[in-house]
């Protein structure tokens, strides 16, 4: 659990990679402050990071400060706003197959993981070569497959386990 739960933490940067989808066009009149929400991000001071992008956000609705929020709500451990972020994101660019990481994300750490693999499934569907997408569905397959059942003798009794 801990492996996968870093590996998603790691993977909310609000930074593009290569293999994601470029972000929709950002809105007029909240550049500045998104760039500003950007560098403190990169600086990890998450709160001034919210701060800002919170900021744009009260200039106007856009789908890219809505989802570098929930990465930075994320970092600060705050999934409710990261999952409310991301929802609101998704209304405005459905499209956008970073949002539904985003959404999973979120997901996963409220402990949704079946609502979680389907946003990153969603995701991919969306973006097939996204490799982020591709590693969350895969890690989320193993972190959610049933554990073998124990054959009855190969478990402990009840006598052994002093009681």
């Amino acid at each position: 659990f801990r492996v996968l739960s870093d590996w998603l933490t790691s993977a909310s940067a609000p930074a593009l990679s290569s293999d994601m989808s470029p972000a929709p066009p950002l809105q007029t009149g909240i550049v500045a402050l998104k760039e500003l929400g950007d560098q403190a991000y990169a600086s990890k001071d998450f709160q001034a990071a919210v701060e800002r992008y919170s900021e744009a956000l009260d200039i106007t609705d856009d789908a890219t400060v809505l989802s570098n929020r929930s990465a930075a709500h994320a970092q600060r451990r705050r999934f409710d706003r990261a999952l409310a972020d991301a929802e609101r994101a998704l209304a405005l660019a459905p499209e956008w197959p970073r949002l539904h990481h985003r959404h999973g994300h979120a997901l996963f750490h409220l402990g949704m993981y079946g609502e979680a693999l389907g946003a990153f499934e969603k995701g991919l569907a969306l973006d097939p070569a996204d490799s982020s997408l591709y590693e969350a569905v895969e890690h989320l397959h193993v972190f959610t497959e049933p554990a073998p059942a124990m054959p009855p003798a190969a478990r402990p009794s009840a006598a052994a386990a002093g009681g």
